[in-house]
Formats: structure tokens, C-alpha cells, sequence
């Protein structure tokens, strides 16, 4: 068993470092990580696991640290306008959810990454709800489908 998991992790480290390869040339962009749903949006600090699996892979995430203060808060679109990430990653669920409101406000065309086409959408379940070494590979092998 002990040589099986260190194969794993093995593994685990090499796709680490070819999502770190792959994704060199976003090391300059702020990534932000917010989940939206019908009532708020929610952005995750750098400690928080997605937040925390990008800076594992060198990106830089947004500096959360004057606005936040637990690892998850419930944000405003003035709030967001203020972090003003180069590249916005939403998790979602397919119906109706608030995100879909601010993208129709005139704050909204102000927003760096929205200016750059680079807000992407993923799934909620994946990027929120799962964790672990095979969570984490699921997670950046669907990163690298946004064709960032």
C-alpha cells in the first residue's frame, strides 16, 4: 500500500508540474475564484482549496485579504469591481443565479476581466464540493478545457 500511494502521489506531482507548464502564460493575470447562485456571490481567500491549488500550480490570485475576513464571503458587484481580476472563474449551476443580473449592469462593462472576455464558468459541484489529489487533477484538467 505505502508504494502504491507514493506512485500515486508521483503522479500527482508530475500533472502538477505539466498544469504549471501548461498555465505559464497566466503567471502575470489575477485570478479570482467566486461561486454565484440565485441570492450572492461568494469569493474563496487564498487558503480556500481552488484558491490554494492555482497558487500550488504559480498563478496569482486576487489579494482577498482587505475585503474578506473568513475564507469565504458573500461579495457585491461593487466589492468585485474593487478586486478587479484579470481572468474571473464563477461556479454555477445552470439555472438563473445572480452573476446573470450584474453582467447586465453598466458597472459591469468596467470590470477588467470582463473587458478581456475572460470570465469563465464552471461546474459548482466540481470546483466546489470535491477535494483531494483526484479532485484537484479534475478540477485543472477542466481548467485547461476554458482554453485560457
Amino acid at each position: 500500500k505505502e508504494k502504491e500511494l507514493s506512485n500515486r502521489m508521483k503522479i500527482h506531482v508530475d500533472f502538477l508540474k505539466e498544469k504549471e507548464t501548461r498555465f505559464s502564460k497566466l503567471k502575470d493575470k489575477k485570478i479570482l475564484f467566486a461561486v454565484s447562485w440565485e441570492e450572492g456571490v461568494h469569493i474563496h481567500t487564498e487558503d480556500a482549496f481552488v484558491p490554494s491549488l492555482l497558487r500550488k500550480i504559480g498563478l496569482q490570485y486576487v489579494d482577498t485579504g482587505s475585503l474578506l475576513n473568513n475564507s469565504s464571503e458573500k461579495i457585491n458587484l461593487e466589492q468585485l469591481l474593487k478586486l478587479n481580476p484579470d481572468i474571473l472563474i464563477v461556479a454555477r449551476r445552470p439555472e438563473k443565479i445572480i452573476i446573470d443580473e450584474w453582467m447586465r449592469s453598466p458597472l459591469w462593462k468596467i470590470l477588467k476581466a470582463n473587458k478581456t472576455g475572460q470570465i469563465y464558468f464552471v461546474n459548482q459541484t466540481l470546483w466546489t464540493r470535491m477535494r483531494g489529489v483526484s479532485s484537484a487533477e479534475a478540477i485543472l484538467s477542466d481548467m485547461e478545457k476554458l482554453k485560457l
